[in-house]
């Protein structure tokens, strides 16, 4: 599918995940909660836990624009949902390969950051007694550390870039998983100015959901989630059957 210009913007996508969120706030609250109960469930499971939770991530996130796509269209929606893209057995397949993707994507990142600054942070980590951690070591983490931070803000951003819209284009399309990422790219390219806003806005979102001890984001999740889908319809489906709103 080719990517087109978005006929709205950031501020319309974001109205529309707040409608829709608001269609079942308690459901979507607890698919929420579900997913990351899921990934961190994982993280337990000692060296396989994170590769397997990379591997499924896609496909677990495909499982909650699906239901934002269900509140788009009022539908009922429920914590099943989550799992609904992995069950079907039309899309799972891509979902698992785009999660391998992902995986090779998150392995090379920590390379990348372990070669950076990742060994001295190690070393910290691993040390019982704080007192014996070298004012060598501090003084070269603390150089590292900005450079670390801006390294980890651009991967963060070449993982969106990459993934974004793959994710729905694999799970609603059934489009090949480096099909998918490379029409995420370009659709980030065509579509750079509101995209960009659209992270800013969450950048100032998440600072107020911080404040009451982090609940916040149990609201901003969702709503985040079901304003990716309306980018998404927005960007893909461009129709007369969804009212968005023209805004910048």
């Amino acid at each position: 599918m080719e990517p087109k210009h978005a006929k709205t913007g950031a501020i319309a996508w974001y109205k529309k995940g707040w409608q829709w969120f608001m269609v079942n706030p308690m459901v979507w609250v607890l698919l929420v909660i579900g997913y990351f109960l899921v990934l961190m469930a994982l993280q337990l499971l000692p060296f396989v836990g994170s590769l397997i939770g990379a591997i499924l991530w896609p496909g677990l996130s495909a499982g909650l624009l699906v239901a934002a796509k269900k509140s788009s269209e009022q539908a009922p929606i429920s914590v099943n949902d989550l799992f609904s893209a992995l069950a079907s057995s039309k899309h799972r397949l891509g979902l698992l390969h785009l999660g391998m993707i992902s995986l090779v994507v998150a392995l090379l990142s920590g390379l990348v950051i372990f070669k950076i600054g990742g060994e001295q942070l190690m070393l910290v980590l691993n040390q019982t007694n704080p007192a014996e951690i070298s004012e060598e070591t501090i003084q070269v983490m603390q150089s590292q550390f900005p450079m670390m931070m801006w390294i980890m803000l651009i991967i963060s951003a070449i993982t969106a870039v990459f993934f974004m819209y793959a994710v729905p284009l694999v799970a609603f399309h059934g489009v090949p998983a480096f099909t998918a990422i490379k029409s995420s790219i370009l659709t980030t390219v065509v579509n750079l100015l509101p995209l960009t806003l659209f992270g800013l806005l969450y950048l100032g979102f998440a600072t107020l959901a911080s404040l009451p001890l982090m609940l916040g984001f149990l609201i901003l999740m969702p709503v985040t989630i079901c304003a990716w889908y309306a980018s998404y319809v927005d960007i893909f489906e461009q129709d007369d059957n969804h009212d968005m709103t023209t805004m910048v």
